[in-house]
């Protein structure tokens, strides 16, 4: 096989296949990726209220909603219920007067 002039062209043809093919193969991967990901932020934020409220058999995650706080920051609120009857809350709050920035 012989070898190819080094040209600006060939140069940027190659890398461009080299990128494309990398691309592809990045998007295949966050494409098989996504969901085992989701389930898992999913499953240790449920491990994480499980330890906060008392027992419940919902999903709090599934019904979080937003609430205002009077300086106008938004909290995520989730329910816990039991038998369809709330059992406790958990919120997760923040804060921007932390030491090096903001603390959840």
């Amino acid at each position: 096989m012989a070898k190819l002039k080094s040209s600006l062209s060939n140069m940027f043809l190659s890398l461009t296949l080299i990128c494309v093919f990398a691309g592809g193969i990045l998007a295949g991967v966050n494409h098989l990726t996504s969901e085992p990901i989701k389930a898992s932020q999913k499953a240790k934020l449920e491990n994480a209220i499980k330890k906060v409220v008392p027992p419940f058999d919902n999903s709090p995650s599934e019904e979080m909603y937003m609430g205002v706080t009077s300086s106008g920051d938004s909290l995520k609120i989730y329910p816990a219920k039991k038998n369809g009857k709330l059992v406790g809350i958990a919120v997760e709050s923040f804060s921007k007067k932390g030491f090096s920035g903001e603390i959840k």
